[in-house]
């Protein structure tokens, strides 16, 4: 145990990456440069709208209108030209066309005026008689802690109070596919070498380099077991989807995320058969990401979501009913489960390891725990998704009851 503290605390010295070594000046112009153009990108995202038109059947909308033949370059330009004449009705720039079969609808993205806010631009368009509804680009934020600076007595706190190494002795998460709807992760990471297996972007700009929340929760959930280095993660078989709907803000470790970004890497990962998705943010309601999650809850998947003690009934996603909420430890919540939160291990990019805190991680736990579930039942247990509590009154999981 001693050597391996020895090795992680080296391993989390070393540097993101080697290079030459710039002046501090030009480092000081390169940071400002990146921030300008992170907070242009916020600024930017939050003057957009979304607006939803429901698609009817094709047998009530013959020929060429408005949904027949749906994936026809003719009735995709009936839709767009829909979509063109609502916002010229209303002054607005139309900017694109983003079709959902999935949920039934159109989302027209269009960019309104400075002389409205978002909530009186999307007023107005809901009026249109064409418009089911019409909703500003919510924002939503990682919740996470600065990482700790001070070692710790324990490598991983999960790894002793829920007896991992057994677990893991029956359970890896084999071949269950987690969707981490989040920042860049690293893929190239030693420790999540070979776990990722599909790496999508959302995001309104190209990262320039891996960021850290999406390679933290990453880490947490399926970092590699026994390979030697680092860490193993909850569920070190799993696969991973890696969905960047999120940005890291440049000069700082918060990130963002829009309702749109959110709900086309939902969207993605519904389609394409994860069965969890992890969701380590939080946010104001959202009337499209509300439909998403339903979606998702009638197919079976796992919707795991960070709790914000910050917020009302600890914000959306993670107040919503259908969506598992999962709280630190030590901090009071009446929904979902509590998990380690605080002082944990895990991967960062440039492939390094450091200390976290914060519910964004406990979720990645609770996430990392279901994977090992759904293995275990192997999808036919039709209570894959809940998790023994050590009591009625508690939000503690007890393990041993869990995989028994």
């Amino acid at each position: 145990m001693i050597v391996r503290f020895v090795l992680f605390v080296l391993a989390s010295c070393l540097p993101l990456g080697a290079g030459i070594a710039s002046t501090s000046q030009d480092r000081d112009a390169t940071l400002s440069d990146e921030r300008r153009a992170s907070d242009a990108v916020e600024v930017a995202e939050r003057q957009k709208i979304l607006v939803m038109i429901e698609q009817a059947p094709n047998r009530l909308r013959p020929g060429s209108s408005y949904s027949s033949g749906y994936g026809s370059a003719q009735t995709k330009a009936a839709r767009e030209r829909l979509g063109r004449t609502i916002a010229k009705e209303y002054g607005f720039e139309f900017v694109e066309l983003w079709p959902m079969p999935l949920i039934g609808l159109d989302c027209f993205i269009m960019k309104f005026t400075e002389q409205y806010s978002a909530t009186e631009a999307a007023e107005m368009v809901e009026q249109h008689p064409s418009v089911e509804w019409a909703e500003p680009m919510d924002v939503y934020e990682t919740l996470a802690t600065a990482s700790s600076d001070d070692p710790l007595t324990t490598l991983s706190p999960a790894a002793e109070a829920w007896n991992l190494k057994r677990v893991h002795s029956s359970w890896t998460g084999r071949n269950v596919t987690v969707a981490v709807i989040d920042t860049q992760v690293d893929t190239e990471h030693p420790d999540l070498k070979g776990r990722v297996k599909v790496s999508r972007n959302f995001a309104p700009q190209s990262p320039m380099r891996p960021e850290y929340h999406g390679t933290e929760v990453a880490g947490i959930i399926a970092a590699n077991a026994r390979n030697g280095i680092g860490i193993a993660g909850v569920a070190p078989g799993a696969r991973l989807m890696a969905l960047r709907a999120c940005w890291q803000r440049a000069g700082s470790r918060s990130s963002a995320c829009t309702s749109l970004n959110l709900a086309r890497a939902m969207n993605y990962a519904i389609e394409r058969g994860a069965k969890v998705i992890n969701l380590s943010l939080g946010g104001p309601p959202n009337r499209l990401l509300t439909r998403l999650i339903n979606t998702a809850s009638a197919r079976g998947i796992a919707v795991v979501a960070a709790y914000d003690p910050e917020r009302p009934k600890g914000g959306f996603p993670a107040s919503h009913p259908g969506v598992i909420a999962v709280s630190q430890m030590g901090v009071s919540t009446a929904k979902g489960y509590v998990a380690p939160g605080m002082d944990i291990p895990t991967t960062r990019p440039g492939g390094g390891f450091h200390f976290v805190s914060g519910s964004s991680y406990s979720a990645a736990h609770v996430s990392g725990l279901l994977a090992l579930r759904y293995e275990r039942g192997r999808g036919r247990e039709a209570q894959w998704r809940s998790l023994v509590r050590t009591a009625s009154n508690s939000r503690e999981i007890d393990i041993s009851a869990t995989f028994e």
